[in-house]
């Protein structure tokens, strides 16, 4: 039973976290395999996985190395224009999503 079982509070699952994966060296840069039971977890290195700006007015800049972008807080007003300066308007995106739902939908 974790230490914080009775707490119901912001943050608590990464409390959890981190007690659950206590033996894991998160400095690493690297992907890598960290066995818990019978589980194989894979972890990703967070600079592509998992990036973020230090300040949140930096995050309405361009990202092409990153895999993932971590909108958090303040930098949430970010991610729709974004997805319309750096996603939408080069991948056609919101032509293939509408074109997929009209087919969902048997038109």
């Amino acid at each position: 039973q974790s230490a914080h079982g009775d707490s119901s509070v912001w943050g608590g699952d990464q409390d959890a976290l981190r007690e659950l994966f206590a033996a894991v060296d998160f400095r690493r840069r690297d992907s890598f395999t960290h066995r818990l039971g019978a589980l194989d977890i894979r972890f990703l290195p967070c600079d592509s996985y998992n990036f973020s700006t230090k300040a949140a007015a930096d995050m309405k800049g361009h990202y092409p190395a990153a895999r993932a972008l971590h909108f958090k807080g303040k930098r949430k007003r970010f991610m729709l224009p974004y997805w319309r300066e750096y996603i939408e308007a080069h991948t056609g995106a919101s032509h293939r999503a509408a074109r997929d739902k009209s087919t969902d939908a048997g038109l």
